[in-house]
């Protein structure tokens, strides 16, 4: 990469964290409900002719807010570079990784739930089924997980979409 480079690295390095934590979280999460399950925790399960209530939501909330993860973030973005765009400014690719952190930050949480609520599922009702909730969710955040490469790429694209917007904006 040469000096004049314009993407700020220091930048990603912050997402990178975050994304980390969120996943870290849920890793964590999941040994203290092994270890209160099968160590030396021991809860009761909830008793075998009840309806796994807490599971059924899990599932639920995974099936909402896992699609929504894809597209809350695509809906916000093009309202934000409408906004770089109408500013006059050339875009600043710092404001791009904001927003690009803040998508992700979105993105992330509306996975974390469903996991958060699947591993609780299980801790209380001992369904096996649910953990695939928290593995869904998990993986869901692993695959956006913020690459240098990822994020570049990200960031170029949407710098064209800025250039087109201001394009369009100057022919009206």
């Amino acid at each position: 990469m040469s000096s004049d480079d314009p993407f700020p690295r220091e930048r990603l390095l912050p997402m990178q964290i975050i994304a980390g934590a969120l996943a870290m979280g849920i890793v964590i999460f999941f040994g203290i409900v092994m270890y209160l399950v099968y160590g030396g925790g021991n809860p009761q399960p909830a008793p075998a002719d009840t309806l796994p209530a807490i599971s059924i939501v899990a599932g639920a909330m995974l099936l909402t807010t896992g699609p929504l993860s894809f597209v809350v973030p695509a809906m916000l973005t093009p309202p934000a570079l409408k906004h770089i765009a109408d500013s006059g400014d050339r875009y600043d690719v710092t404001r791009l990784l904001g927003l690009k952190q803040a998508n992700m930050i979105i993105s992330m949480a509306l996975l974390e739930g469903p996991a958060f609520c699947g591993l609780v599922a299980f801790l209380v009702e001992q369904q096996p089924a649910v953990l695939a909730v928290p593995a869904v969710a998990l993986t869901g955040i692993l695959m956006q997980f913020p690459t240098e490469n990822g994020v570049r790429d990200w960031t170029e694209r949407q710098g064209r979409r800025i250039e087109e917007l201001r394009q369009d904006r100057s022919r009206s």
